[in-house]
């Protein structure tokens, strides 16, 4: 029970995670606090993936240091620091830091034992070099609402949120003769609302699988990223002891806007 129960808050996890500026456009991660007896973790994920939008193509690599805290049983946050190595056809490959990502939240419904609901805050920090294309230029922030239900052997997920640039999008830094790239790892609208909805089961003590499905639509006139673009992902987790997880995640972009048109992440975590 003690391992479901790890599991199952860990899936939660992930939902709040989803939602952030570049979480949500690389789904992965794990989803809620609080219904899982670990306080705090950190761990790796290496990412791989290729990308053709907006006239550009090119691929990249990431590695990204990641960890959680939950404060109470209520109260969790999580931070991811990416770094990228990118190669985009037509300009030099460029090394270096991503923007920060920042999630907060706090579990404030739960109906009954086997179900709970979320509110919180992601956030991108402009830590990355724009002259690069490794990040945005300015602050993201993205309220979000998510929820998971246990149903025996399964689970089901759910979250949707806002993104909002709190600068106007690509156009202040992007004059002619600017040096200022698109941001080629985390693409997004000044303004849209993200979504998903996902299952997830226990397989035993040791494997879990997760399946979800999502989008992005932009809110507002945009010219990088108009209409609706979406992303299947599927998971599979392995604990090789206690306290310990090996994750495997492809994800395939969906729909003619597609952020990528597929991604590969293998991470690490440890809990405790």
């Amino acid at each position: 029970m003690f391992q479901k129960r790890l599991w199952i808050g860990l899936a939660g996890l992930s939902l709040g995670l989803l939602v952030n500026p570049t979480w949500a456009h690389h789904p992965d991660a794990e989803a809620s606090p609080v219904r899982s007896a670990a306080k705090y973790s950190f761990g790796l994920d290496f990412d791989a993936a290729q990308f053709g939008w907006g006239g550009f193509q090119g691929k990249y690599l990431a590695t990204v240091l990641k960890g959680s805290a939950s404060f109470s049983p209520v109260i969790s946050a999580g931070l991811r620091v990416p770094t990228y190595k990118t190669w985009i056809e037509g300009f030099q490959s460029q090394f270096g830091m991503g923007d920060v990502e920042v999630v907060l939240r706090a579990k404030t419904f739960t109906p009954s034992e086997s179900t709970s609901f979320w509110v919180g805050i992601n956030s991108e920090l402009p830590t990355g070099s724009k002259s690069k294309g490794l990040s945005s230029g300015h602050i993201e922030l993205a309220p979000f609402v998510s929820g998971i239900s246990d149903l025996g052997a399964f689970s089901m997920l759910g979250s949707v949120g806002v993104l909002t640039s709190l600068h106007g999008h690509h156009d202040e830094n992007e004059e002619e003769g600017s040096s200022d790239k698109p941001n080629f790892v985390a693409p997004h609208a000044s303004k849209e609302l993200h979504y998903q909805i996902g299952a997830a089961v226990s397989l035993s003590a040791r494997w879990f699988s997760q399946f979800i499905i999502g989008g992005f639509t932009a809110l507002g006139k945009e010219q990088d990223f108009p209409g609706t673009s979406g992303f299947t992902s599927a998971q599979l987790r392995y604990s090789p002891e206690p306290g310990s997880r090996v994750t495997i995640q492809p994800q395939l972009g969906l729909g003619g806007h597609r952020r990528s048109d597929w991604r590969v992440t293998i991470g690490w975590d440890r809990f405790f």
